[in-house]
């Protein structure tokens, strides 16, 4: 996990149609506050849609938009709910501690909701989906080995298990930095 307080995030319901400002959400289903695991759609990365019939089209406009933004950005992680839910973690690839800027964040959230809101009039998905999006922030996991290199000047906390086969115990240790050679 990367040391960094780069935690940034744009909460949107719906769009106004008359003056694009944005709504927001009366009641806000809040993200379970577990200890990331990969690939748990949240802090973890990866793509969680939760068995919602609508997400893989939800996932699909998310990557579409995403396209607007350039090859410097990518899509962390994706998780879908039930209720009606979607949060997505924005990576930017540029940016020293990999975090979009809040304009950054508020065009992707303003264009993606827009998109959702289209979509969802034609029928194909719910038309009252919720949407947060973030960056990964300060305690993501990361992804190796190419994630550690790409933060290698980054002091890290490292959680590891020594030991599969015996019982488990769960170490940690603090790396001033990785040198790259």
């Amino acid at each position: 996990m990367l040391s960094m307080n780069q935690d940034q995030d744009a909460t949107y319901g719906s769009v106004n149609e008359t003056d694009e400002e944005v709504e927001p959400i009366a009641s806000w289903e809040e993200e379970d506050e577990a200890e990331p695991e990969i690939g748990d759609g949240g802090d973890g990365g990866g793509v969680v849609l939760q068995n919602c019939p609508w997400g893989e089209r939800a996932l699909a406009l998310a990557h579409e938009v995403l396209l607007q933004f350039g090859e410097g950005m990518e899509l962390f992680s994706f998780k879908t709910t039930p209720r009606g839910y979607i949060y997505v973690r924005l990576d930017k690839l540029s940016h020293e501690y990999g975090c979009p800027s809040m304009d950054e964040i508020e065009s992707y959230s303003r264009q993606y909701k827009r998109r959702l809101d289209e979509i969802g009039a034609s029928g194909e998905i719910p038309d009252d989906l919720a949407l947060e999006v973030s960056s990964p922030g300060s305690e993501r996991l990361l992804k190796v080995p190419d994630d550690l290199y790409r933060f290698k000047d980054m002091p890290m906390r490292v959680d590891y298990i020594e030991d599969l086969e015996a019982m488990p115990r769960k170490e940690w240790d603090i790396f001033p930095g990785i040198d790259g050679n």
